[in-house]
């Protein structure tokens, strides 16, 4: 019911280049990181905004557009990890050590790196299915 009028604005923004300034407009509100932390300490909070659903259904419909665009006309980076789907800081980081794995090594190599990318590809999907993270505390 509400999908036609709301599609009818994004398209209309989108075509004119508008964006409101009430869609500009967020709320912030604080909310602590880990619940194990001192709730008095102003650093033991992080901001979280509120913005209103039309921005944000607008940012991602843009956001979809230009990542299509970019894939379609093969602009984006080969080795472009953002905004591309099945890629992350782990594949990234698996590209840069089989990157550097395969510079040390010989040319003739070439096939050890390509293990090397094996083992790590299986390295990372065990972490990944015990539940471990790459996240720093």
């Amino acid at each position: 019911m509400l999908a036609h009028p709301i599609t009818q604005m994004v398209n209309a923004s989108l075509r004119n280049g508008d964006y409101t300034s009430s869609l500009k407009k967020g709320i912030i509100h604080p909310s602590i990181s880990k619940q194990n932390l001192d709730q008095g300490e102003f650093s033991s909070y992080r901001p979280i905004t509120y913005v209103a659903f039309l921005s944000k259904t607008l940012e991602r419909v843009a956001a979809a557009q230009t990542i299509n665009f970019l894939t379609d006309n093969d602009l984006m980076a080969k080795l472009q990890s953002a905004y591309r789907s099945f890629h992350s800081n782990e594949t990234a980081l698996l590209s840069v050590c089989v990157m550097i794995c395969c510079r040390l090594a010989d040319r003739k190599l070439f096939l050890s790196c390509w293990t090397y990318r094996q083992h790590l590809i299986q390295l990372t999907m065990t972490f990944y299915w015990r539940g471990y993270t790459t996240t720093m505390e």
